[in-house]
């Protein structure tokens, strides 16, 4: 494992899917957990998939690991289904007081054009229950997969 080979902090990104596999890491200092809609799934979501996101979520924090949630937000996206999953990762966490949300507007932005309301929007529905940043995906703009 290559966090046994460094000194450097050590940073992983991940959709929170396998819960179990956190443990295995020795080293963590900073979490990027994905939080996947039923909206990025075309009717094939499973609840598994969010509730191993919550599991993944009170295990780092439980860990005393810096982490933070980052949410893609599709532009169709209804406001009250996406509170809902906010309420219910606020209810179903154990500390929320060190978690910080990332909201991103789905790539490409020129989708976003006449919508920036709906993005504060989005922000201020997290702002409720969470700290709050919006930023772009870089990857996309860039051009890197």
């Amino acid at each position: 494992e290559v966090s046994k080979l460094t000194n450097l902090d050590i940073m992983l990104e991940t959709n929170g899917t396998l819960p179990a596999n956190i443990d295995a890491i020795d080293k963590l200092d900073i979490v990027s957990l994905d939080i996947k809609l039923t909206e990025h799934f075309k009717g094939d979501f499973k609840e598994d998939i969010f509730l191993n996101e919550i599991k993944s979520l009170n295990l780092l924090i439980e860990k005393s690991i810096n982490v933070y949630c980052k949410v893609v937000i599709l532009p169709g996206l209804k406001l009250e289904s996406f509170e809902e999953v906010i309420k219910k990762i606020d209810n179903e966490i154990t500390y929320k007081d060190d978690v910080q949300f990332i909201i991103q507007p789905s790539s490409p932005l020129n989708e976003w054009k006449n919508r920036s309301n709906s993005l504060f929007q989005f922000s201020e529905i997290v702002g409720k229950y969470f700290e709050v940043s919006t930023i772009p995906q870089i990857h996309k703009i860039l051009n890197i997969e």
